[in-house]
């Protein structure tokens, strides 16, 4: 099921008003600030055929819009391609046993391109032909689109001759303000025309009408009814028939005919290219110069950009002046305070010089003392040498002394043994007195003469004693002794004179 008409024809409508009766029109509603109750499309199409459009040069915004299509125009390589997308959009969205359709008013002009799809696909089609006033189609574009009426009306007749041109079964003729005047009407010519198809219940659709047909969107009270050209109305009045017999038919291609007739003896399409190319080469040159502006702002917008950076470069280096003379100063003060540490230092290094001098020459004092005390010690060692000698003769001469001690006594007890015997011999021989006595005289004098050795070892020994105490190496050894460096020399005590 295929709706043709022109554009703002009540296709929209009638797609809306198939849905309800059971065809598969649309997959979005579409609604749109232009047709609030939506367009019922699928977009799909509407897209491919965009795409022939402006592959043919007949863009809907183009001034060449509303000129014929080239000759032939459906063979191109570029629209066989589109042709096997639809083809194959079809098929894929068709489904076995339900009844399918689409909408758009493009299709009124691009039938030739659908007419190998329906042969392929083993189709028979059927068309609902949506017609409407010229006058208020014209309003209505002028509403949307801004088109000025005399085009809108022209348009209008480009749409439906093209349309009744490459029909080649009759339609069914919905007339839009028959939805408005006799509705019910209407709805059964719909139905009547698709009876075979689907079956629905007429009363439920009604009432489903009822609220889906809004007379407010109708805005037909201040505009014409009628088209300013006569030739238009005469074909509105055609079309507008439902019933169309043989004359009707005959009229209707007689119009078609003369109208192509009339497109071909337009000699405006060249100039009109020509002219749309100097629109489109402003328009580019326009773009360009909007361009070269922005672009010319832009750098206006930089340039001020980097004058600002400029000035704050140029505030940044005044401060950075200010901060290099303030961090100077600083530096000069740190100068002068490390001159004066420098000299602080000499200072001080000169003193550390003289007390490493003083240190040298205390160490090398320290040294000589060391050497003094080293040979102190060794002739502290040398005299405690000798003085270990002299004690060890003088333990040989106190041995002696002893020894003589005990000869002194043995002496003196063998004098007095002798004593004895020389009493006992005095008393048993006087005679022998004078020998005896003198042999106690001798022994006297021999104690006598161990007596004065026994003094005069006694003299010897504390004049040792005093010698030692007063020896040149024992005042040397005396600083050592109370260091700690030298063993002590004592002196033998007085009283082991007796021992």
């Amino acid at each position: 099921m295929i709706v043709l008409g022109m554009h703002r024809s009540g296709t929209s409508l009638c797609s809306q008003v198939l849905s309800l009766l059971g065809v598969d029109m649309a997959d979005e509603v579409g609604q749109h600030p232009s047709n609030e109750a939506g367009h019922w499309e699928r977009w799909e199409v509407v897209a491919l055929h965009d795409r022939v459009l402006q592959i043919l040069g007949r863009d809907y915004w183009s001034e060449a819009h509303d000129f014929p299509l080239p000759g032939g125009w459906w063979a191109q390589p570029e629209i066989r391609a589109i042709q096997r997308e639809l083809e194959d959009f079809i098929r894929t969205r068709m489904r076995p046993g339900h009844p399918f359709g689409f909408k758009d008013p493009r299709t009124a002009r691009l039938l030739p391109l659908w007419t190998p799809i329906f042969r392929a696909l083993n189709l028979d089609p059927r068309f609902v032909f949506c017609v409407r006033s010229p006058s208020q189609v014209a309003r209505s574009l002028n509403d949307r689109d801004g088109l000025p009426l005399p085009t809108g009306e022209y348009r209008w007749a480009v749409y439906n001759t093209e349309c009744w041109r490459n029909l080649r079964t009759e339609p069914c003729t919905i007339v839009y303000d028959s939805w408005f005047t006799d509705r019910d009407q209407t709805l059964d010519r719909l139905v009547t025309f698709l009876s075979d198809v689907v079956d629905v219940d007429r009363a439920l659709i009604a009432q489903a009408l009822e609220t889906r047909i809004d007379r407010s969107l109708r805005h037909d009270g201040l505009v014409p009814t009628s088209a300013r050209q006569p030739a238009l109305r005469y074909l509105y009045e055609l079309l507008g028939r439902p019933d169309k017999n043989s004359e009707t038919h005959a009229a209707i291609a007689r119009f078609v005919e003369q109208f192509g007739a009339f497109q071909q003896l337009l000699p405006f399409e060249k100039s009109v290219k020509a002219a749309a190319e100097r629109e489109a080469g402003q328009r580019a040159a326009e773009e360009r110069v909007r361009a070269l502006e922005a672009v010319q702002a832009q750098q206006a917008a930089e340039l001020d950009i980097l004058r600002a950076s400029l000035d704050q470069a140029r505030h940044e280096v005044q401060m950075a002046r200010q901060e290099s003379e303030s961090w100077r100063a600083e530096y000069d003060a740190a100068v002068q305070a490390r001159d004066g540490a420098i000299a602080e230092a000499e200072r001080h290094a000169g003193d550390a010089e003289a007390a490493r001098r003083d240190c040298e020459s205390w160490r090398a004092q320290y040294e000589t003392a060391v050497q003094a005390r080293d040979g102190a010690i060794a002739e502290a060692e040398r005299h405690a040498g000798d003085a270990e000698a002299a004690r060890r003769d003088c333990e040989s001469w106190r041995a002696q002394y002893e020894t003589a001690v005990q000869a002194r006594d043995g002496a003196i007890a063998e004098a007095e043994r002798h004593a004895r015997d020389a009493e006992a011999a005095r008393r048993d021989c006087e005679a022998q007195g004078v020998r005896h006595i003198v042999a106690i005289s001798e022994a006297e004098a021999e104690i006598r003469r161990h007596r004065d050795a026994h003094a005069d070892l006694q003299q010897w020994t504390a004049a040792f004693q005093n010698g030692i105490a007063s020896s040149w190496s024992w005042r040397l050894t005396r600083p050592l002794r109370w260091l700690g460096f030298a063993r002590a020399v004592l002196p033998p005590h007085p009283d082991q004179t007796d021992r």
